[in-house]
């Protein structure tokens, strides 16, 4: 009998270290198939990714502007380099773990503009690498700067605080000439009481608001802090090679 209980505690022993030792291989299978869930700072999704209240600014070496790329619309991209703007659509946009490949195309007369593949390597939730291969020519490397626009903000009357929805500017130049914008939602605007309507995106980091209008009108504009002096470039069309620039007063607030 003491023989016999002596056999079973050495098979249970047996047994226990079985389990315990197929256990550990399995921890190693999954740590070499999948990194931890806690390392993915990448957007999830596309939608995620190109959503209308998120400004990259890329950074290239050696390049005198930064490229402030937005996302207008599902399958649409807008960057603007110094005031020259490129258009166009995305498609393939597909993720592995913390980098997101896309190939853009732009609109057609823009010129200067090149279709090719977009790459951004998250290294954290809002920065990363930036790389651009076009289908002719060098590659171009960088880093980005990812900003979100929260949305539905209101600072009581100066527009920093996310979108703009609920609130006018006003733009006044010297000659008492004006152009009213009413942002009816996030992302959509209407100019002149219903005269056009449109899109915008805004910067709250760089208090930059870009409209565009469904006439093609694009108004891009700086808001700066503690002024009521802006910076306005506008451009008649997408491919307008040139803006033109003025300065008039601005207000910003909310919609009667």
């Amino acid at each position: 009998m003491k023989k016999l209980r002596n056999l079973i505690a050495v098979m249970a022993m047996m047994s226990m270290a079985a389990v315990l030792t197929g256990c550990g291989d399995d921890d190693d299978d999954d740590d070499d198939d999948q990194p931890p869930v806690n390392n993915i700072v990448a957007p999830a999704t596309e939608a995620e990714l190109t959503a209308p209240n998120k400004t990259y600014t890329v950074t290239i070496p050696g390049e005198t502007n930064n490229i402030i790329l937005t996302f207008p619309a599902a399958g649409q991209y807008r960057a603007d380099q110094g005031g020259v703007i490129e258009t166009g659509s995305i498609s393939g946009a597909t993720r592995n773990v913390n980098t997101w490949t896309f190939n853009i195309t732009p609109d057609a007369n823009q010129e200067g503009s090149q279709a090719g593949s977009v790459r951004l390597d998250f290294t954290a939730a809002d920065q990363g690498t930036f790389t651009f291969t076009p289908t002719e020519g060098e590659v171009q490397t960088g880093t980005f700067a990812l900003s979100t626009n929260p949305g539905g903000g209101d600072d009581g009357g100066n527009g920093g605080g996310g979108a703009l929805s609920g609130q006018t500017l006003q733009l006044r130049a010297p000659s008492g000439a004006g152009e009213k914008f009413d942002f009816l939602t996030d992302t959509n605007v209407e100019y002149e009481d219903g005269a056009e309507t449109g899109t915008y995106t805004w910067d709250e980091a760089n208090r930059k608001v870009v409209i565009t209008l469904g006439n093609g009108w694009i108004f891009d504009v700086d808001l700066p802090a503690g002024s009521n002096v802006a910076t306005l470039r506008f451009f008649e069309s997408a491919t307008d090679p040139e803006a033109d620039v003025s300065n008039p007063t601005y207000t910003l607030g909310n919609t009667p």
